[in-house]
């Protein structure tokens, strides 16, 4: 039986069970002289609602009259409507997963440092929200019996985790970053999204084994490392109230929504916005000749050493999408994984390293390099990375001629007698050349 305040919910495998189950539970309200009206009493019901939900045999799911109200929910036109959208959507986002990711958009619209706009962009997040939260999602309802496993992943800028019991979600959770926050280094912020994740559940798994899933290969021996920074002991304090288990999971890019959802500027959207990417991609490879033989040779086996594949019309080679030889697609890639703000303009080895997960193309190396090298905000800001050049000295003033001359080598003259170099020698007071000392030097 589950209790809050006046409301009393019993709940039984069987119906026979179940009548057992009220009649002890009436016998102990009349002995102590707690009466309930028959009106508000309903018996026997295989789905109801409570506390704003409908549980069933199925699970718990969102109440169909909220969702009917989101459905009908008017285009927000002022920040006052968007953060009423965005309080009421709150309310179920234990349904929804990625709830930050999908809705980073619409809550940059109502920070106080930022002017009113609404785009595709926003109206496309505006719907993808309504259209997830119409679906109805179930959560399975959890047994205290049985260990609980979280599943946890972190991006640029949010992170998130499920709480799942035999393969089954019984709610989600997901965070956006703060300004600080997402200057940190991968591995804390993946230990950040596990550390969120145990303390939004610790009512569910303080007292029961837990095992915690991440895919960062490093967080599986962060209970056991022997140096912490001042952040990570408290981390590791708190994780000394949970009996856990943390787990690596490698985890692979299946198809292009995944690889594309994962690029800075697509993250914070929905993976459904990467659609126009796809087109663009299997449009370019589609107009290139090279690629539409490969392509050809891919669907007739000719290929055989399984190097290259078909996935969703367009053409992968070892999990990584084939770029071909477009400059406008792969200058927007590069202007995503480069110049994008969640990047910051990383160096050479950095933008290289985000691209190969992703793509692959030839000489792609040499065109990144020849990229960052033209990019104006890098030669603006970065400092050189060579040695210093030695301080400009003004020369002395000559008080005489001849005091202080300049020197100069002219290269590459037709040969005469077997000389094609000229030295120069200029006269600092007069400008003068004197020929007295021109001289012919061997090459």
């Amino acid at each position: 039986m589950i209790i809050y305040i006046d409301d009393l919910l019993i709940f039984s495998k069987n119906f026979e069970e179940h009548k057992k189950h009220i009649t002890n539970v009436l016998q102990r309200l009349l002995e102590h002289q707690l009466y309930a009206k028959s009106e508000k009493c309903e018996f026997s019901m295989e789905e109801l609602e409570f506390l704003g939900f409908r549980i069933g045999r199925e699970g718990l799911k969102m109440d169909p009259a909220k969702v009917k109200a989101v459905q009908d929910w008017p285009r927000p036109t002022k920040v006052l409507e968007v953060q009423q959208f965005i309080g009421f959507v709150q309310y179920v986002r234990r349904f929804i997963k990625n709830f930050s990711q999908i809705a980073t958009p619409l809550t940059n619209l109502i920070k106080g440092s930022q002017m009113f706009s609404w785009s595709e962009r926003e109206q496309h997040v505006f719907d993808q929200l309504k259209k997830v939260v119409c679906a109805q999602p179930v959560l399975q309802l959890p047994a205290f019996s049985k260990p609980f496993e979280i599943h946890t992943d972190a991006s640029d800028f949010a992170y998130g985790s499920v709480l799942m019991q035999d393969g089954h979600p019984i709610a989600y959770e997901s965070k956006k970053f703060s300004a600080i926050e997402s200057r940190w280094p991968t591995h804390e912020k993946e230990m950040m999204a596990i550390v969120y994740a145990l303390r939004k559940w610790r009512h569910y798994v303080q007292d029961k084994f837990t095992r915690v899933v991440t895919d960062n290969i490093s967080l599986q021996y962060f209970l056991t490392q022997p140096r912490l920074s001042a952040k990570q002991m408290r981390w590791q304090d708190m994780l000394a109230e949970f009996d856990l288990e943390i787990v690596h999971k490698k985890s692979k890019l299946h198809t292009l929504h995944d690889a594309l959802s994962r690029l800075p500027h697509m993250l914070h959207i929905s993976v459904i916005s990467a659609q126009g990417w796809i087109d663009e991609v299997r449009q370019a490879q589609t107009e290139d000749a090279e690629m539409r033989e490969l392509i050809t040779k891919v669907m007739n086996g000719s290929i055989t050493h399984g190097m290259y594949k078909l996935r969703d019309g367009l053409l992968w080679s070892a999990d990584k999408i084939v770029i071909p030889n477009n400059i406008s697609l792969k200058a927007k890639i590069l202007r995503e994984l480069h110049d994008c703000h969640m990047v910051g303009h990383g160096g050479q080895k950095r933008t290289l390293k985000a691209v190969k997960k992703l793509f692959v193309w030839p000489r792609m190396e040499h065109e990144i390099t020849d990229y960052i090298r033209s990019c104006q905000v890098c030669q603006a800001v970065k400092a050189r990375r060579g040695k210093a050049l030695g301080l400009l000295q003004q020369m002395p003033v000559p008080s005489r001629p001849w005091d202080v001359i300049s020197m100069d080598f002219i290269i590459d003259l037709p040969s005469s007698k077997g000389f094609c170099v000229l030295m120069l020698i200029v006269d600092f007071f007069s400008k003068q050349a004197d020929d007295s000392v021109g001289t012919w030097l061997n090459n």
